[in-house]
């Protein structure tokens, strides 16, 4: 093995000797850690070293006169005490070892071992701090060596004249110079190291998730780190002490490591304060939407961030560039989507538009939702503004803010369709879905406060040319389904029998069955996915009145068998397949109601169907998906490997003893 693959070899760990760094690691043994105040025992230390390199320079460059201080910071707390004991001790065995990296290793690991209880970076400024006990005294003498006679005679105690006489500093200036650098760049790792610390104070490592390889690096870092030191107080003791016959000690391999350390932590603390920077604007973009806050400050955070640059608007119907004061007072309805938009989400963005003009204070904005930006996407977006003849607003911009994607994507649930978010001139969001409301209830239901949703059935039933002529001619109509296949064939049975009683003409459909009598489960799973849609909205609009509570019904009898009733577009009931089976059977009920002069078909069957209901024990189920991101774990189909949905189920079963 040649000398460099030796030095190379030197500075690698193997798993055996990691290993051991991490025993010597004991949080039962010594607890100094609880109450030792490492941040101002740096501080302190930085000062020292700070100061003693600055006469170092001085010295070597030949200069005359004390070095003042310069730059000097204050301790974090005004009382404190260091440890004295423990940095004598790590000072005694820093001092006078021979050269070599197996030695230094070896002084590490005592170290470490007389300071198991504290952090790992606390090991580290510790040392640091017993090498600069003795350090900062070596360089203070020297500055003062001329100028005090008490001092002198220290400086001839500790061998200052040994090392800062003329020829001694013509001969060994460079050493000293490679001395002074090692020791910034450990001050320098150790430095970040108290960064990562400072950094998981306010934030833990699922915040931030690179903080935990951080935290895993450093445990080995610091053992460099420590290393380093020590070969450092060997230099020093070889330049000092007079040893002839001392052959020369290379610290450039310590200086290339220690370099190599702080280069990739400095990377990997960047991307932290990154993350960091964005949970601040995050949380700050959360609480403007979540509070009042004039429209143009909330969209401002949301889309730029916080650069001091804002780029203005793109106004489409004038292609001309507008400040982005456009937006004060406003009422907002945000278009976002990606890159690719179809001719379909153009039309519907229009069909808004031209809404939007007959109403006051609403404007359209596009948001291109893209995480880098290239200036081929941007020549992608104004061919498409041109292909589209887009009237609206568009965002410009060359950065995207990665805390708004966050936000859009978390709260608003932007996933690679187009999304419309409504909110008012006070940042108060009154629609996430904008677009589901328009297809279920049509634009006018966008700009209107108070939307009847009496026809939220008829907005998700298969379209149909029959029903539409049924809806619009206001007939009665029976929507019925389930997995019950005796339960469909008896209530098929009395429904014949039932329309006949009450002498009123009943379509009837079943969903998932198709002209041709034969089940489409396609039809089936869109059928209930719009149901479940319905459901998702109003929740996340908080409102939980009887059509939500209809909804919930209705999706607790997805396996089961169930029945609809309509007339128009307005549902009249709904119903359990065996409750509503028990309303059509109830011939002689029905027989006597009919022949009352005030006899209210709707009014009664709401009577029957609720009293039949009340008989029979009910055991309430339904499942609604969880967005990606909010389930506790995912799991992998053991069939086909991809990822399997994820899904709540709610259950109310008080007959089965169930958790309600």
């Amino acid at each position: 093995m040649s000398k460099a693959d030796e030095e190379v070899d030197s500075f690698t760990l193997s798993d055996e000797t990691r290993n051991k760094i991490i025993r010597t690691h004991d949080h039962t043994h010594d607890r100094d850690h609880v109450s030792f105040d490492e941040d101002s025992l740096f501080v302190i230390t930085q000062n020292i070293l700070n100061r003693a390199i600055q006469i170092i320079d001085k010295v070597v460059q030949g200069s005359s006169g004390h070095v003042e201080k310069y730059n000097e910071k204050n301790p974090h707390n005004p009382n404190f005490k260091a440890p004295l004991c423990k940095l004598k001790s790590i000072s005694s065995m820093l001092s006078c070892k021979k050269p070599g990296v197996g030695i230094a290793k070896d002084t590490a690991f005592s170290i470490l071992e007389k300071l198991s209880g504290y952090k790992w970076e606390a090991k580290a400024v510790v040392t640091l701090a017993a090498f600069a006990y003795d350090f900062g005294d070596f360089w203070l003498f020297a500055d003062r060596f001329e100028s005090d006679t008490l001092v002198n005679q220290f400086a001839l105690l500790k061998n200052v004249p040994q090392l800062i006489k003329k020829g001694e500093l013509q001969k060994h200036g460079q050493e000293i110079r490679d001395v002074s650098s090692l020791i910034k760049k450990t001050m320098n790792v150790i430095a970040i190291f108290d960064e990562f610390e400072k950094l998981s104070r306010p934030y833990t490592t699922k915040d931030i998730p690179e903080l935990q390889s951080a935290f895993d690096s450093i445990q080995e870092d610091a053992y460099w780190t420590i290393v380093t030191i020590a070969a450092i107080s060997t230099k020093i003791s070889i330049l000092t002490c007079d040893m002839p016959d001392q052959k020369p000690y290379d610290i450039a391999p310590y200086a290339h490591h220690i370099q190599s350390i702080f280069s990739k932590h400095e990377k990997n603390l960047h991307v932290c304060k990154a993350k960091a920077d964005e949970i601040v604007a995050f949380n700050k973009i959360s609480k403007m939407f979540s509070t009042r806050t004039e429209i143009l400050v909330a969209f401002k955070e949301l889309i730029f961030f916080t650069r001091e640059r804002v780029e203005p608007l793109f106004n489409g119907s004038t292609n001309k560039s507008e400040n982005i004061d456009v937006v004060r007072g406003k009422n907002l309805l945000l278009f976002f989507s990606t890159i690719d938009i179809t001719k379909e989400d153009i039309k519907l963005v229009k069909s808004v538009y031209e809404k939007a003009k007959e109403e006051e204070n609403y404007i359209i904005v596009w948001v291109p939702i893209v995480e880098e930006w290239s200036e081929d996407l941007w020549s992608k977006i104004d061919h498409q503004r041109v292909q589209f003849e887009m009237p609206w607003y568009i965002v410009q911009q060359r950065k995207s803010s990665v805390a708004g994607i966050r936000y859009i994507k978390q709260e608003w649930k932007f996933k690679d369709k187009p999304i419309l978010v409504k909110i008012n001139p006070l940042s108060e969001v009154k629609d996430k879905n904008a677009i589901y409301t328009i297809n279920r209830f049509g634009v006018d239901a966008l700009f209107d406060e108070k939307v009847d949703e009496s026809n939220w059935f008829t907005s998700v039933i298969i379209k149909d040319s029959d029903l539409e002529t049924w809806i619009n001619e206001g007939k009665y109509i029976f929507f019925y389904g389930g997995e019950d296949k005796l339960w469909i064939q008896l209530f098929e049975e009395n429904l014949h029998t039932f329309k006949k009683i009450v002498n009123i003409n009943i379509e009837i459909f079943h969903v998932g069955k198709t002209e041709e009598g034969v089940e489409d489960h396609g039809i089936i799973e869109r059928f209930w996915k719009d149901i479940q849609e319905c459901l998702t909205n109003k929740t996340e609009k908080l409102q939980f009145d009887h059509v939500t509570q209809d909804i919930k019904k209705l999706l607790s009898y997805k396996k089961k068998a169930w029945a609809v009733l309509i007339k128009g577009s307005t549902l009249i009931t709904l119903g359990h397949g065996s409750a509503m089976l028990e309303v059509l059977k109830d011939v002689q009920i029905w027989e006597e109601a009919v022949k009352a002069k005030d006899f209210d078909f709707e009014a009664f069957f709401k009577v029957q169907i609720s009293e039949a209901s009340k008989k029979l024990p009910h055991c309430y189920e339904f499942n609604l998906p969880i967005h990606v991101g909010d389930a506790v774990t995912t799991m992998d189909c053991p069939e086909c490997h991809g990822s399997m949905a994820t899904e709540i189920i709610y259950k109310c079963c008080p007959t089965a003893n169930a958790h309600h």
